[in-house]
């Protein structure tokens, strides 16, 4: 069952990361089509074909912009609820500790360690 929530806070973590590289990608994309269009209004009018390539670009950055807000939103909320599930494992594991059933240390330090987990998926959140 813990392995399902390791797999599944694996792949949140990996979501993160995506929108992360995303998001970096969109504000590089965006500071160079503002270069651009400073450049190009700098030279003068003569340049329409290559202002309205430029300000689609900058349209499609900023909607790649706000794609990348979107999945690093997700990615958030993907955490919490990963850290959720861990916790209700962390306690699954203390309660068969305090039944005795089963190898008792073992569920203790499981429990332990699903506890850091969840923090650490709190943070990331």
């Amino acid at each position: 069952m813990t392995e399902d929530f390791q797999a599944y806070s694996d792949e949140i973590r990996r979501q993160h990361e995506r929108a992360q590289a995303r998001a970096r990608r969109a504000g590089e994309r965006a500071a160079q089509l503002k270069q651009w269009l400073r450049e190009l209004s700098v030279r003068g009018g003569s340049y329409t074909v290559a202002e309205t390539r430029a300000r689609d670009a900058a349209e499609r950055t900023e909607e790649a912009m706000q794609a990348a807000d979107e999945a690093e939103a997700e990615a958030r909320a993907g955490y919490r609820r990963a850290a959720w599930a861990v916790r209700r494992a962390a306690s699954m594991h203390e309660q068969a500790a305090d039944l005795g059933i089963g190898d008792v240390q073992r569920h203790r330090r499981r429990a332990e360690e699903l506890r850091a987990e969840a923090l650490e998926d709190d943070r990331r959140a």
